[in-house]
């Protein structure tokens, strides 16, 4: 379902006016909430000077003072993170940080498919045999509180760094360092794991460096680390994610970190202008992989290495495990839709439930995002093994997942999350309850309401004539984009496919669409079930405008995200 963009002309022509931009760069901005010329001047001009103070969290005092402690008593310290990829890369930024300060650091990243998500009895033994006092966690640790017991019943004292939701009780720390934490005065609340890693940095280099900026000494070559984690786990692009991707994209361009630059050349974007876009789609996935299939310490060694050899040695690997992960994909979600199509129950269940004993644990999140896209409903996909199932559960924007997940708590053995996404651990007997649990509390919260892929327009234009290589570049100024600052949705009716579409491998479509005096060249990604309805006739679409290089020339392509 194609819904047409809404917008106030009056209030348009007013902030172009004040701004001296564009009506559309000022429709845009109004999408945004952003109806006053200093929001809109901050947006539009990120700037790191506008970062909040790291103080500000109310133990960020206690974290660092323990860490001067630790570093005056020549005390190892063990940085212990969750194994995707902002996890990984906040692992990366503050060993490579602790390192600066010549401390004794150490890194655990715990096994995906043996330990599951966060802290374990297993890692914490594991650190306490390698002589650790300090355990500093990153992305993960809010609801270790048992974990975190047992680290101190050996002598260890933890650091907290999360930006997950925290439940009671919170776990006994030196100190909690998370925007998340209720009654928390610091002002950003969106942060990523990697970015409120970077809160912590920042506030080490300030005490030792005696500096009050973030562009000052050695923090800033991690911007690019920063950028990479923030990107891939989806948070809001606003604020202060904004400012620092922003920033970091400049950094990647020129990144001194050995594993950086070979992904960036094993994923075909070294030398090429550096997006949010192409980094989420091209270069973290590479990343993720290891992860997802077992080996998540190779992707942290990437990014630690100082061997030109050696990183490109892994990058190579981490793309031969990419290509392992899209053929399970690509396998999972074909037999899920295949699933769904067959079962009137499931194809009217308001919250999506799929199970197997034969799916790799891996790739349930990418699939159940699949699936959540298709069938624009809420979605859990659960890979079971030895009686217990464990999966990742994506929301649609009108249903808070990990509130729906609460209300099972008595079925599951471990789960956590965040409105939009989720993890769940579960027996498998247990699963047909939480199944029936969840759609009935999707059936009552989602009530009135079109269980339909819906796809939300930004700007509306009564064919393609309007849309130049000035757009474009109007459009370059809302980078990056990503959650909470997507890339704009065009809204044309009446377009004219030319010729006969072609249906290519991975189910993608290729075609030529004409509108008006103009014909531009489109794709449209997993859509190829869409192919009859571009064959009977006009369409409106939904798409992005975006600049393709083939051969060496450049055109404007048509990234089609909606056909009705």
């Amino acid at each position: 379902m194609l819904l047409p963009p809404v917008y106030d002309p009056v209030l348009i022509r007013s902030l172009a006016a004040s701004l001296n931009i564009a009506e559309m760069g000022a429709a845009l901005l109004l999408q945004r909430d952003l109806t006053t010329e200093e929001g809109a001047s901050h947006f539009l001009f990120p700037d790191l000077t506008r970062l909040h103070d790291p103080f500000l969290f109310p133990d960020m005092e206690k974290a660092v003072a323990r860490i001067a402690e630790a570093l005056r008593g020549k005390e190892k310290i063990c940085i212990y993170g969750d194994y995707d990829v902002d996890g990984i890369t906040a692992v990366a930024l503050l060993v490579r940080t602790l390192q600066d300060l010549s401390a004794e650091v150490e890194w655990y990243i715990p096994d995906r498919l043996k330990e599951g998500y966060g802290l374990s009895d297993k890692g914490i033994q594991d650190i306490h045999t390698r002589g650790v006092g300090l355990i500093v966690t990153v992305d993960c640790g809010i609801t270790a509180d048992q974990e975190i017991a047992l680290a101190r019943s050996l002598g260890m004292d933890v650091i907290v760094t999360d930006h997950h939701l925290s439940r009671d009780p919170l776990p006994e720390a030196v100190a909690l360092i998370n925007p998340k934490l209720p009654g928390s005065p610091y002002p950003d609340k969106d942060l990523s794991g990697v970015g409120v890693a970077f809160k912590l940095a920042s506030a080490l280099q300030q005490r030792f460096y005696h500096t009050d900026s973030a562009s000052e000494h050695s923090l800033p070559l991690y911007l690019d680390l920063v950028t990479i984690g923030t990107l891939a786990d989806v948070v809001p692009l606003l604020g202060e994610n904004r400012i620092l991707v922003h920033a970091g994209l400049d950094q990647l361009k020129r990144s001194g970190c050995e594993g950086v630059k070979a992904l960036l050349l094993e994923s075909g974007l070294y030398g090429k202008p550096m997006t949010g876009s192409a980094i989420a789609f091209s270069l973290t996935p590479l990343i993720n992989a290891a992860g997802r299939l077992g080996e998540p310490a190779m992707a942290l060694r990437l990014f630690l290495t100082s061997s030109t050899d050696e990183a490109k040695t892994l990058a190579r690997e981490l793309k031969g495990f990419n290509v392992k992960r899209k053929a399970l994909d690509q396998a999972i979600t074909e037999e899920c839709i295949g699933r769904i199509e067959a079962s009137p129950i499931l194809l009217d269940s308001a919250f999506l439930v799929l199970a197997s004993d034969q799916w790799h644990p891996g790739v349930m999140g990418i699939v159940a995002s699949r699936l959540m896209e298709r069938y624009g409903r809420p979605a859990l996909l659960l890979s079971i093994e030895n009686g217990v199932a464990r999966g990742s559960a994506r929301s649609i924007p009108a249903f808070h997942v990990l509130d729906a997940i609460t209300t099972c708590r008595d079925l599951l053995i471990d789960f956590g999350g965040h409105r939009l996404a989720a993890g769940v651990e579960i027996r498998e007997d247990n699963i047909p309850v939480l199944s029936d649990r969840l759609n009935r509390f999707a059936q009552t919260a989602l009530s009135g309401q079109t269980l339909l892929p819906v796809v939300q327009t930004d700007l509306a234009f009564s064919d393609l004539d309007a849309l130049d290589w000035e757009t474009l570049h109007l459009l370059k100024r809302f980078e990056p984009f990503g959650a909470g600052n997507q890339k704009p949705l065009f809204y044309v009716p009446a377009c004219r496919v030319m010729g006969s579409p072609r249906l290519l491998n991975g189910g993608h479509l290729k075609f030529r669409v004409s509108a008006g005096r103009t014909t531009f060249d489109a794709i449209a990604f997993r859509m190829g079930h869409r192919l009859n309805d571009l064959v009977k006739g006009p369409v409106t679409l939904a798409f992005h405008a975006e600049e393709n290089e083939w051969n060496g020339q450049k055109n404007i392509q048509l990234n089609v995200r909606g056909i009705a």
